[in-house]
């Protein structure tokens, strides 16, 4: 090798180290619709010839939306930097889209003029193929789906706390909230809370996170969710799904009312087989008595309750009930009800002597 081609080489390297130019890299060659791209600006200037002044262009590309994530300007020496900046794009449209030049004015001092003059510098146009996500499918990207529960015992009316949480890159932001709707439980759904960035792997991505609580007054279960999106690494359609929780509700006032019918029904049936073969023996039962003496809506409507296939004194047990459950505030009329029970006896009695 001769000294001349030696000389060559060695000019090459160094104008290629002190080239200016303005560069634009972007995260994919193709993309899906809805489905974030980053665009990279960069500059370095040359050293040989001190900048004074830096005028940046706004980023521009009319088929697509555009977010600024980030941007750095470092001055290594006086005269001499660097530029950086980050811009999120989300396509409005599919097919062949054009990302137009953008463009960077440095200042320099004319030696000749002494005169700041601009150099502009500009990326070249780059076109970005845009593909159609599949019928019923609104979200894609590289994610995975987690939840957890905050427990899954609790008293009556107390919430439980559901969590979700989606990590990962894509369209995050176009994830809606989840709100599970439970027959007999009440759900309340939080806002969404995002916390996207641009990753070290060049891509947007980070976490999606979203409460859930539910109240109810009786055990239930929260069936897994699911979410379903194109996976954009493999370009296939993929279902992600929460596991199944089995929450345990213990409610005394349910268990309460639960027994008291229970006795109801036992003393029905013991009444029942009383009325039939002694002839109620109004003057053993005495009931009207401890009507008029009953000392709470509960003890009423323990006495009542083998009566309620009788529809005039069902009514007044729905009230009772209603009154002991419901926190109502029915007026309860003893006279009437003992009017209705004497009643019953009466064609009880009239019926046992006529068969007789």
């Amino acid at each position: 090798m001769n000294i001349g081609r030696v000389l060559i080489i060695v000019v090459l390297v160094a104008i290629s180290l002190y080239a200016e130019e303005l560069k634009i890299t972007l995260s994919k060659a193709s993309i899906y619709e809805s489905e974030p791209l980053i665009a990279t600006l960069s500059f370095r200037s040359d050293s040989k010839n001190l900048a004074q002044r830096v005028e940046k262009a706004q980023f521009r590309a009319k088929d697509f939306e555009i977010k600024k994530i980030d941007e750095n300007l470092t001055e290594i020496q006086k005269g001499v930097f660097s530029y950086t900046s980050h811009y999120l794009l989300y396509p409005k449209k599919i097919g062949t889209l054009t990302i137009p030049p953008q463009s960077i004015k440095i200042y320099r001092v004319d030696k000749s003029s002494y005169l700041s003059l601009p150099k502009s510098y500009s990326t070249p146009k780059l076109n970005i193929e845009v593909k159609s996500l599949p019928q019923d499918i609104e979200f894609v990207g590289d994610i995975q789906l987690f939840s957890s529960i905050d427990k899954q015992k609790a008293s009556s009316n107390e919430p439980i706390t559901l969590t979700l949480k989606i990590e990962g890159v894509g369209n995050l932001n176009d994830i809606e909230p989840i709100c599970p709707k439970i027959k007999g439980v009440t759900t309340l759904c939080s806002s969404i809370k995002t916390d996207l960035k641009l990753l070290p792997n060049g891509e947007y991505g980070g976490s999606w996170i979203e409460h859930i609580s539910f109240v109810s007054q009786d055990s239930f279960k929260i069936a897994p969710i699911e979410l379903k999106y194109l996976n954009s690494s493999t370009s296939t359609i993929e279902i992600l799904s929460t596991k199944a929780y089995s929450i345990s509700i213990d409610n005394p006032i349910q268990k309460e009312r639960l027994f008291t019918l229970l006795i109801g029904i036992i003393i029905g049936v013991v009444s029942a087989i009383l009325f039939k073969f002694l002839k109620f023996k109004r003057d053993k039962l005495d009931i009207t008595k401890r009507v008029k003496r009953a000392k709470s809506d509960k003890e009423l409507y323990s006495l009542l309750l083998p009566f309620s296939n009788h529809k005039e004194i069902s009514i007044w047990i729905e009230r009772l009930e209603a009154n002991i459950y419901k926190n109502a505030n029915n007026r309860i009329d003893r006279g009437e009800i003992i009017s209705m029970i004497e009643t019953i006896y009466q064609n009880f009695d009239n019926i046992a002597d006529k068969k007789g």
